[in-house]
């Protein structure tokens, strides 16, 4: 584990994989991620997470998973994945989850698990 708390990765174009679990990241900017589109796994699980910014995943247009247990989220905002037509995975298991919005989950046309 490390204590990693705000990371911006936008330079790094290629990544495909994005393991960022056990940290101590207590939001994720829309900023951490600009430009990063070819990313088909992100791993935010096992962290501090209370927020997750709207937009924060729009240019991750290929996400096939995202992984968000294990955090302290509790909410999933409006919008928050509106653009990810092609996530097939998500995992929100072991939150604190209280309120889930009627678009929460608008946008995940293939989405086949949510946890």
């Amino acid at each position: 584990a490390n204590k990693i708390k705000y990371i911006n990765l936008s330079s790094l174009i290629n990544l495909i994989s994005i393991d960022l679990s056990e940290n101590e990241f207590e939001i994720v900017r829309k900023a951490s991620f600009n430009g990063v589109r070819r990313v088909i796994t992100l791993i935010l699980s096992r962290n501090k997470l209370k927020d997750v910014e709207i937009d924060t995943f729009q240019e991750m247009i290929s996400l096939k998973s995202i992984y968000l247990e294990k955090n302290v989220l509790k909410e999933i905002k409006e919008n928050l994945f509106n653009q990810q037509r092609n996530l097939e995975i998500l995992d929100l298991s072991e939150n604190y989850i209280e309120i889930i919005y009627l678009r929460s989950f608008a946008g995940l046309m293939n989405i086949r698990s949510i946890n």
